[in-house]
Order: structure tokens, then C-alpha cells, then sequence
């Protein structure tokens, strides 16, 4: 099976008709509006995310736009399936599943002596040994995946090694960590037909300039996809960092850390992922360790926002409650020295999207070492703004979301208080009230903002009743939720005085001259008390 010229991803069309297709077939029947594919249908919603790295790879190693001008030619006038087609054959040798030449994403020098696994531990959320020896695979159960199709096995191979976790000594992580965030920039156009496949993807393809190498004319693909390096064991040592200097720019697309060989068996069954029956099925793979060593080579992906440590840069992993509007700054422009957003998003931040509404769709695996707690998904709005009115902006948001942090800092504590005697040091996860005041504002945050936005762009400089407006909103919804949870135990074990004080107390620092100047309000002076004569 290749994975350039055979039809293998699951796509939907506008008229709501399912069908797989070659890569370069996303953009067959967009002539004319007829039918385009306008979004994936895999039977995982971790490899429709894999599916889209896939294709925004391909398409930037084998078609980037030359520069800005012929992106936006493109983006409205989408190449032919036969353009694609030439372009993509070019790689094609390299996206073999099977076969003695090289294998996508896999190592030939294996052979038979090197250890076997099931093909489930090619699944993050799989259990592992450990957890099926202690017998608590309670949820995900074992075995729920244990032969696949050739088709499953390809995308099931590209995200594993796109997401790879820590997976004990020489089990290295992707270029990214172990289930890394990614964003990527998405717009709603007008006329529905042109929410196409190749919109989405086009619009987080970066100018060919982004990838240059100073003396180079043509793309030393074998450094591209370091599979079909023949030389590859070099970089395949222990302690041996793989940096950009040992391979080209392009091949952060396509993660290589762990070493591994899919055994094709030739046999009738059903795939435990599609549910498809399959002539070829795929049950176990021979692994190895010490793949190519990502940690501190100093990658950037473009599709991770980064975060500064020390003197190196390292993407954003999802957390525990979802990506809420807390980390909208970080995701959608960043925070000067101390955050950096994705390049795909940085790029579009001027850029003249046509649409109605541009956003960020995110998601990637919540991971705790390499136990997969939950897949994330969502998408939040992205808004242009003017190059001249980015710092303000970023200003104004700072101020919003950090208000919004200390508010939430309040009411844990309140809870807490209202609780537990302050003598008794009691410890206890709050976080879940984080999320809960987060999803009851999240709304309102996105509104607030974009009247800060549209203001901006009017020429206004006054946002005092904005921010009046949403301090009231904040603390409301903490009193909200203080009562909900701070009043429901069993009265014989509340303390009603606590409970009264501590909401009391919650009322005061939310609207007190601190919260106050974190959202750069001033604060109302106190009326002088007369003396009574």
C-alpha cells in the first residue's frame, strides 16, 4: 500500500457523501462548487488530527507557495488533483507501507530477534504492561485492539509518532512530547461550498521561504523523511541529540523517535478500528529503542505555542480540564518574552482571511508521563488585528484574563475556608472549581474581547465600562458557585458562621483595589466618615 497514489483517507463531501481518497484527490470535484470535500471522517477523532498534520506536511514539502501573494492565488483558486498528483509523486517512495524499499515511518534494520509488541501498543490510550499485570484496566480494557488494516496501521503510525509518549528507557517522545498541543488557524466562509478540505489545510501552509536552506535548489528529501536515509543509524545512539543542523527543516513535520516494523499478515478479517473488513491485517510490529532523540535540539514545530524555560523554548501540552479561555493569550498571540503561539497562528495574524468568522481549532492527548488521561478538541475564535493596535490589544487581555485568574484564585480559597477550619491544615483538589468557573464565563470572555477588538479598530481608548461590566460578571459567577458547592454537605458537619465569612471575604477581594488594578480600574475613594457633633 503507498499512502500517495492509494485511496486510503475517509473524507466527507458537501452533499454529505462519505469516501476515501488519495491525498491528492482533496481538492476533486472543487471546480465549479460541484461536490468538494469539506472535512475527514475518521473513525478516531485522534487521527482526523493526525490526517490534517499529514496532508499540511505533505503540502508543504512538495507544494509550498513560493511567497504571500501566490498563497492567496491559491487559496481561492485551488490547484487541480493532476497539479497535486505530479507534485506529490515526487515523495512517493517514502509513503510505502510495505515492501523492500524503505517504509513510511518505519525501520528496515529490524529483523525478527527484536522484540514484538501487540499492535494495541501503537494506541496511546492502550493499557500497559504494568497496568494489565495489576489488573486495572478497568476502562480501556485490553485486547479491545488487537488486529487492524493496512489503512488504520498507516494513520495509526503516523499519529503514534506525532504523539509519542515517554515509553520507559530508549522509548523516546515525539519532536514534540509526549502528546503535544496543536493549533491550527480555520475560517468560515460565506458561501458553505467554499468551507472546502484544502481551505482548512491551505491556510496553515506556510512560503517556501520558511523552510529554506541557504545553497540548496532542490530538497534533499532522504533528510526530509529520515526513514529513507540509509545513513539513518548514525543519528539512532544513545545520547545522540537530533538537531536541525542533522536533518532538514521540513522533517519537524514528520516526527521519528520510535524505532518500528508493522507485520503485514495476509489474511482475511475485520479491522478492531474501522470495523472494515481487510485482506491484509496488521496484528503486532518489532520495536527497538533509541530512535532519533528530539529532547533540547532546539525544534519548533509550527503548529505548538511555546513557553520560555530558562534559555530553551518547549510547546504546550493539553491539561487537565480542557483548553479553556485562560490560555486564548498564549494560543492566539502569545505573551512577548514569556509565550510564543504557533507559527501557523503568528502568520495569520495580519494575514486578510475571507470569511465571516476565523478560529483556532486545538486538540491533542492530556498526558500524565505515558498514561493518556483524555483527548482533547476545541475550537475559539481568532481575531485579525491591525499590526498598530497588537500591543494594546495584547494589553487590554492581559489585564481581562489575569483578572479572571486572581477572581478564580478567590474562590478556591473561599471554598476552601468555608470548608475546613483555617487551624485544621486540610489539602484537597480545587481544580475542578477552575473549570467550572471558566465554562460559566468563557462566553462572556469571548464577547468582552471582541468589543475590545472592534473598539481598538474604532479608534477608542476608554474600556472602563467594558471591564466594569465584566469584574461584576466574574464575581457574580464566584458567589454563583461558592453557594452551589460551599452550602451542599450535610448540615450537622457545616459551620454556617464560616460559610457567611467566607463569602463575605469573597465578595471583598474580588471587588477590592487589587482585583481592581489588575484590570487597570481605579479605585472608588471612600467617602470620609463626619464626626458627629
Amino acid at each position: 500500500m503507498n499512502l500517495i497514489k492509494d485511496v486510503w483517507i475517509p473524507a466527507q463531501r458537501f452533499s454529505g457523501k462519505f469516501e476515501e481518497i488519495s491525498p491528492f484527490e482533496i481538492t476533486s470535484q472543487i471546480e465549479n462548487d460541484s461536490d468538494p470535500v469539506v472535512s475527514l471522517n475518521a473513525p478516531r477523532p485522534d487521527f482526523n488530527g493526525a490526517l490534517l498534520q499529514f496532508l499540511i506536511g505533505l503540502l508543504q514539502a512538495v507544494f509550498p507557495p513560493e511567497n504571500e501573494t501566490e498563497w492567496e492565488d491559491l487559496f481561492v483558486n485551488p490547484p487541480s488533483p493532476e497539479i497535486l498528483k505530479e507534485a506529490m509523486e515526487k515523495v512517493e517512495s517514502a509513503f510505502e507501507l510495505f515492501g523492500d524499499g524503505p517504509r513510511f515511518m518505519q525501520d528496515k534494520n529490524l529483523n525478527e530477534e527484536d522484540t514484538i509488541f501487540d499492535i494495541s501498543a501503537l494506541f496511546i490510550e492502550s493499557p500497559g504492561e504494568n497496568t494489565i499485570k495489576l489488573k486495572k484496566d478497568f476502562f480501556i480494557k485490553r485486547d479491545s485492539i488487537s488486529q487492524i488494516c493496512e489503512k488504520c496501521a498507516g494513520i495509526g503510525l503516523f499519529s503514534f509518532q506525532t504523539n509519542s509518549p515517554s515509553g520507559g528507557q530508549g522509548h523516546l517522545t515525539s519532536i514534540r512530547g509526549g502528546g503535544p498541543l496543536t493549533t491550527f488557524v480555520t475560517s468560515k466562509l460565506k458561501d458553505p461550498k467554499k468551507n472546502s478540505l484544502w481551505s482548512k489545510l491551505w491556510l496553515n501552509v506556510l512560503p517556501k521561504s520558511y523552510f529554506q536552506v541557504n545553497g540548496q535548489k532542490k530538497i534533499p528529501f532522504q533528510s526530509v523523511f529520515p526513514w529513507t536515509n540509509p545513513k539513518i543509524e548514525d543519528l539512532q545512539t544513545k545520547g545522540k541529540t537530533t538537531t536541525p543542523q542533522d536533518l532538514h527543516p521540513l522533517s519537524v513535520y514528520w516526527s521519528y523517535p520510535r524505532r518500528i516494523l508493522l507485520r503485514k499478515e495476509e489474511e482475511n478479517g475485520a479491522c478492531d478500528v474501522c470495523n472494515r473488513s481487510s485482506s491484509v491485517l496488521v496484528r503486532s510490529y518489532h520495536t527497538k529503542t533509541y530512535g532519533l532523540s528530539y529532547s533540547e535540539g532546539g525544534w519548533i514545530h509550527p503548529f505548538s505555542p511555546y513557553y520560555k524555560s530558562k534559555e530553551s523554548w518547549l510547546p504546550y501540552h493539553p491539561q487537565p480540564g480542557g483548553i479553556l479561555y485562560h490560555y486564548w493569550q498564549t494560543i492566539a498571540l502569545g505573551k512577548g518574552q514569556e509565550d510564543q503561539a504557533a507559527l501557523v497562528v503568528r502568520r495569520s495574524l495580519n494575514r486578510k482571511i475571507p470569511g465571516e468568522q476565523t478560529s483556532i481549532l486545538t486538540f491533542g492527548y492530556d498526558m500524565d508521563n505515558m498514561k493518556a488521561r483524555c483527548w482533547y478538541e476545541s475550537e475559539i475564535p481568532f481575531f485579525n488585528i491591525p499590526s498598530d493596535k497588537i500591543e494594546k490589544f495584547e494589553e487590554q487581555v492581559s489585564q481581562i484574563l489575569n483578572t479572571s485568574t486572581e477572581i478564580k484564585k478567590n474562590l478556591r480559597q473561599a471554598v476552601r475556608n468555608a470548608w475546613f477550619d483555617k487551624k485544621n491544615d486540610t489539602k484537597g483538589d480545587l481544580a475542578f472549581l477552575d473549570i467550572y468557573f471558566l465554562k460559566d464565563t468563557e462566553s462572556s470572555f469571548y464577547d468582552l474581547i471582541r468589543n475590545v477588538k472592534e473598539n481598538l479598530i474604532s479608534g477608542a481608548t476608554d474600556f472602563t465600562a467594558l471591564k466594569e461590566t465584566w469584574l461584576k460578571l466574574l464575581n457574580e459567577s464566584a458567589c454563583k458557585l461558592f453557594d452551589q458547592y460551599a452550602d451542599s454537605g450535610n448540615f450537622e458537619f457545616e459551620a454556617p458562621k464560616r460559610i457567611v465569612e467566607a463569602k463575605k471575604n469573597l465578595k471583598i477581594f474580588n471587588l477590592g483595589s487589587k482585583t481592581r488594578n489588575i484590570l487597570g480600574l481605579t479605585t472608588p475613594e471612600k467617602p470620609s466618615k463626619r464626626r458627629k457633633k
